[in-house]
């Protein structure tokens, strides 16, 4: 059989190329104010190994550990639960429910808007409902 050794050493080798890659310096500036204009400017890149295939990366369509440590840092909910199972605000402010338990009404967060630019609204909850009711 063949020396197993070289697996193990390239990916180790690899771990540690995606390690090192994925701390940056901060970049310097000439500015008067300590570089702060730069860093508000400067892209920021986040970086991290999985362990599979997502499957995909639309969690109303794919779940799993992976898709949801992947989804978590790119999508918010309308709610949250924390550690003690309470549900808390996230893109709704608040939200009603009606004396007969059949329908919420959810109050939107002001001022969100998307990667570019447009506003959050109701039509892009909706949006996403309609999407995964069939």
């Amino acid at each position: 059989m063949g020396d197993r050794r070289w697996p193990t050493a390239l990916a180790i080798l690899s771990a540690t190329v995606l390690a090192a890659s994925a701390c940056g310096g901060s970049a310097q500036s000439d500015t008067p104010n300590g570089g702060e204009d730069a860093a508000e400017e400067q892209e920021l890149i986040y970086v991290e190994a999985i362990t599979g295939d997502p499957g995909g990366l639309n969690p109303q369509f794919a779940g799993g550990p992976i898709v949801n440590r992947i989804t978590f840092s790119v999508y918010e909910s309308l709610v949250e639960i924390t550690d003690q199972y309470e549900i808390v605000p996230a893109l709704a402010q608040d939200w009603e429910i009606s004396d007969d338990e059949r329908s919420i009404t959810f109050h939107l967060e002001q001022g969100v808007q998307w990667h570019d630019g447009e506003p959050f609204t109701s039509s892009d909850v909706a949006f996403n409902f309609e999407e995964i009711m069939p």
